[in-house]
């Protein structure tokens, strides 16, 4: 049985730290009477009305970037298995269960591994140059101006690898990379295919923005769009850097200290915070509804 690596183990014991941490600081008989307040209905709307979107923006993208091997099999088949890794994945430091859409379609239909991880890796640097520029843009005002310095930093290096990636191989140096290079070209060659990867993307952030929109709302807290946009942007990058699994802990305690510069009282910020993982753990739900509808259909087909 293959070990933990030493990011994995670090991952998680940054974690238990974290959790140690929530559990001491927060006020949490304060916080669950504001969590019992919570208007249940605007909450399951907001997960019931972003989530099966959000998956099938993924999967758009996802046959928008491979259009041939990302079509074998029934419409639904294609749904559920992006929907299981993305699910999945919100659980998983930087995502990291997306792979089993790359091996589910190197099993199925031959997708190229190396074809499918390139289109895997573009899906990944369209994700966090979105993030960036959407926080960069949002810049909050109560956070120091070093952070957004730090980020559009950020920004400009997540972009330049986007723009150099399909030159790999014909950069002085790179050879090594041609063949990841070629992959890279293939995958943007075509300007409609990139537009509708670029579309997709913009549209399943915009949907999750909707959804912790709704979130908060069931406790009575509205923020101005630049302000929401902030803080859902800078709670996804310190998930993204911080490879804590689901950025479990660290995402709590962000949100709570970012509501509390925003205005919001710390009470009801912890209950924000809580319900906030509630929805990202409904994500992770709907993807292991989809692993064992999956499962299913196969033991009928079979």
């Amino acid at each position: 049985m293959r070990r933990p690596g030493f990011l994995a183990l670090l991952g998680w014991a940054l974690a238990a730290g974290f959790l140690v941490w929530v559990g001491l600081t927060f006020e949490w008989r304060s916080a669950w009477g504001i969590l019992r307040g919570a208007r249940l209905l605007v909450f399951i709307g907001a997960t019931a009305g972003t989530l099966p979107l959000f998956f099938l923006m993924r999967t758009l993208r996802w046959q928008s970037l491979l259009p041939d091997q990302a079509r074998s099999g029934s419409p639904l088949d294609r749904y559920l298995a992006i929907g299981i890794a993305v699910g999945l994945g919100s659980v998983v430091p930087l995502q990291g269960a997306e792979i089993l859409k790359v091996e589910a379609g190197h099993s199925g239909s031959g997708l190229g591994r190396k074809r499918g991880y390139s289109a895997l890796l573009l899906e990944r640097c369209l994700d966090l140059a979105s993030v960036l520029f959407l926080f960069v843009l949002c810049y909050p005002r109560y956070l120091p101006p070093q952070g957004r310095t730090l980020t559009a930093t950020l920004l400009s290096m997540a972009l330049a690898g986007l723009l150099l990636a399909p030159w790999l191989g014909r950069i002085p140096g790179t050879g090594w990379f041609e063949a990841w290079g070629a992959g890279f070209r293939d995958l943007v060659a075509s300007p409609g295919r990139l537009a509708g990867a670029l579309a997709s993307t913009a549209v399943a952030w915009l949907l999750v923005l909707a959804g912790w929109y709704g979130v908060l709302a069931s406790l009575q807290i509205h923020l101005r769009l630049p302000d929401l946009a902030a803080l859902m942007s800078g709670i996804a990058l310190l998930g993204i850097f911080s490879l804590i699994p689901g950025g479990i802990g660290i995402c709590e305690l962000g949100i709570t200290g970012m509501l509390g510069l925003a205005g919001v009282e710390p009470a009801r910020a912890q209950g924000a915070a809580l319900l906030l993982r509630g929805y990202s753990l409904a994500s992770a739900a709907l993807g292991l509804a989809f692993l064992l509808w999956q499962r299913k259909r196969r033991r009928r087909g079979a």
